[in-house]
């Protein structure tokens, strides 16, 4: 059974690090140094007692969140593991009075892309010297 839950970030690293398209591994100094004094919201996805994804955050102000983060690993992709740490997030987010999320990709990673659309993401910007397209969902507070 998959579950997500708060997760440290010696697990989102040993995550992130074990998926060879992000390419650009990260270290628990580089992790801290971002974070550094942000609210951020960890999250893992476990099934069967093994970790098989990540979404990392952190709090822009009081009602923008960005999701910074986030990964499955490649042998346990469509199964809603993606899905299942986003509908975290996003729960998350709202319950701390939350009204907006945002995301950057690129165009490499057409499977977030299309997830991401598919989630009501919308793109509101592009950072052309990075490739990066920027995405922004408002939240509906219950």
């Amino acid at each position: 059974m998959l579950t997500v839950k708060d997760g440290t970030l010696e697990n989102i690293l040993s995550i992130h690090n074990a998926i060879l398209e992000m390419n650009r591994h990260q270290d628990i100094e580089q992790l801290q140094t971002r974070l550094a004094n942000k609210r951020f919201i960890s999250l893992v996805a476990e099934l069967d007692n093994q970790l098989v994804g990540y979404k990392l955050g952190f709090w822009l102000d009081n009602h923008n969140f960005y999701s910074w983060m986030g990964g499955v690993l490649p042998q346990f992709r469509k199964i809603n593991v993606a899905q299942s740490l986003l509908n975290e997030q996003e729960r998350r987010v709202i319950n701390s009075g939350g009204t907006n999320i945002q995301v950057k990709s690129m165009n490499r990673f057409k499977g977030m892309l299309i997830f991401l659309l598919k989630n009501d993401y919308q793109i509101v910007g592009y950072e052309a010297q990075k490739g990066k397209i920027l995405f922004e969902k408002p939240l509906l507070n219950p």
